[in-house]
């Protein structure tokens, strides 16, 4: 009777063995969201206003952004990244528009186009955020920060990986006065968008990376960044998270040696399903901004609000621009659920295609609480005349509890 127990014994941890070989050979599938329609929200287009530059002394306006891709404010300044440019501008709280240098011209070019004949050669900075920076960090970046400083601020640009090596490129941007003596800190982080495509949430099934937003979250702990899915077939809209200070640890290596390895691993896997154009294409993510908790929150929204600009892109390739449709604002509830609704209010609104958002204000309003948001939105012109710049959106997006 003994031997009998023992060999049912054995064949119970083998079989246990073998079973939980199995469960280990079976790749956890990512959890996926799916958005819906809902009318307890609404984005309405105010106005939007061309970009343009104006020189002492010369009767001529010219562009000041022309493919604008990411928008944020730090310290007294609205940076504006474009992602067909080496430079990103600067507004200043005089309303004087700068320029800061990114990354070095190329061929002699800081411009990017179809009709220049260097469009392949851009470097797609495609998100834009403010991001707290230790002050032991930004010294060994060579930022002089004062001894009672603890952190600082810091723009960060993140280039789209849609094609690797030129785009795999991020910059930090420490913002100083006057601003063009602003320290910046380019890095070629290989390694970091190698683990992004390696990413099934990301590149799904043979589909392509293209980061298109970045934003805090979970406080400011980590870095959420979306993949926006539109490509080539396989192409999906997903995201990570990666502990801030992992990254910008990793970036301070890579600003050394392009070669660093990025070690951080990768939490919240999240795919989103976000229904699709009527003719198939997938609306995809164009930026992404945190809502922090406010007063005045009703139960069940108190907690991080995560808003994200939504469009399709009808092109083939990342790497190439489309028509587009479907202009919208995503909003994912701090229960998870995700409502969406269509950009409303000017001619094209739901055309347009936004690509950075900014936040001017938001609160909880009315016995029946509301969140009212104004932003701030730049847009990408996506167009072969180089006179034409983007444009600057007030945007106001009400979301109803009930």
């Amino acid at each position: 009777m003994r031997s009998l127990h023992l060999r049912v014994l054995a064949a119970g941890i083998a079989a246990s063995a073998f079973t939980g070989t199995l469960w280990a050979a079976v790749p956890r599938v990512p959890p996926r969201r799916v958005a819906v329609r809902s009318p307890l929200v609404t984005a309405r287009v105010i106005s939007t206003r061309s970009v343009f530059r104006m020189e002492p002394g010369v009767a001529d306006a010219t562009p000041a952004i022309t493919s604008g891709s990411g928008i944020t404010q730090a310290d007294w300044w609205l940076f504006a990244a474009q992602d067909d440019s080496t430079l990103v501008a600067v507004k200043g709280t005089d309303g004087a528009l700068e320029a800061v240098r990114v990354f070095p011209s190329v061929d002699g070019s800081d411009r990017f186009s179809e009709v220049l004949g260097n469009k392949k050669l851009k470097p797609d900075l495609e998100a834009a955020l403010t991001v707290p920076v230790t002050a032991a960090l930004a010294r060994r970046l060579g930022v002089d920060v004062p001894r009672n400083r603890q952190a600082v601020q810091a723009v960060l640009l993140v280039g789209s990986g849609s094609k690797a090596v030129l785009r795999d490129r991020i910059a930090l941007i420490f913002p100083r006065d006057p601003v063009s003596e602003s320290h910046v800190a380019a890095v070629q982080a290989s390694a970091f968008y190698s683990a992004l495509r390696r990413e099934p949430v990301l590149t799904g099934d043979g589909g392509e990376l293209n980061i298109e937003g970045v934003s805090l979250v979970r406080g400011t702990t980590r870095l959420r960044f979306f993949n926006r899915g539109n490509g080539k077939q396989g192409s999906v809209v997903g995201s990570v998270d990666v502990p801030l200070e992992s990254f910008l640890s990793y970036l301070q290596r890579a600003s050394i040696d392009p070669k660093a390895t990025f070690a951080a691993r990768f939490e919240r896997r999240m795919g989103y399903d976000l229904g699709r154009s009527a003719d198939g294409e997938l609306i995809g993510i164009t930026d992404a901004i945190t809502i922090p908790r406010l007063p005045g929150a009703p139960p069940g929204m108190r907690g991080e609000i995560h808003l994200m600009s939504t469009v399709v892109e009808h092109t083939k390739s990342a790497a190439h621009d489309g028509y587009t449709s479907d202009a919208g604002i995503l909003i994912e509830l701090p229960d998870g659920r995700l409502v969406m609704a269509p950009f409303t209010g000017i001619e094209g609104a739901d055309r347009l295609k936004v690509e950075g958002l900014s936040i001017v204000s938001a609160r909880w309003v009315g016995r029946t609480p509301q969140l009212e948001l104004n932003l701030v939105a730049v847009t990408d012109s996506d167009v072969k005349d180089l006179d034409t710049p983007s444009t600057l959106a007030k945007v106001e997006v009400i979301l109803r509890s009930r």
